[in-house]
């Protein structure tokens, strides 16, 4: 769906994909929904909602609306809604987050904070 705001017209529900067999290093910025099943190092930053695969293995820091683990994460994460990490999530980093899931199963080494209200707004 596209929306029109003055000149400028903007995407939403934008769907992007990172496939098993790619690896990217260096820093993902993007709208919408992304789901990540290969390697990335470096910083990812999702204004909406985050997907990492099974396979998904991501050395760096997140910034997103919503996260959902089933992969490696190693690095910080801010997400402003919830963060749900699934039976097969190994993280190994710093949580912030609006709302919290955690499967039976799920791994994780490093702290753990409920983001207030006015933070939820950055």
């Amino acid at each position: 769906m596209i929306k029109k705001k003055g000149n400028e017209t903007t995407a939403t529900n934008e769907r992007n994909f990172l496939s098993a067999q790619t690896k990217i290093k260096g820093d993902i910025s993007t709208h919408g929904i992304l789901r990540i099943d290969g390697i990335v190092e470096g910083n990812i930053s999702v204004e909406g909602r985050l997907i990492l695969g099974s396979k998904a293995k991501v050395q760096g820091n997140i910034i997103a609306e919503s996260l959902e683990v089933e992969g490696i994460l190693i690095g910080d994460c801010q997400i402003k809604g919830t963060l749900a990490l699934k039976e097969s999530a190994v993280v190994n980093g710093n949580m912030a987050y609006g709302n919290i899931s955690i499967d039976l199963g799920a791994q994780f080494t490093g702290t753990s904070k409920i983001l207030s209200g006015e933070q939820k707004k950055v």
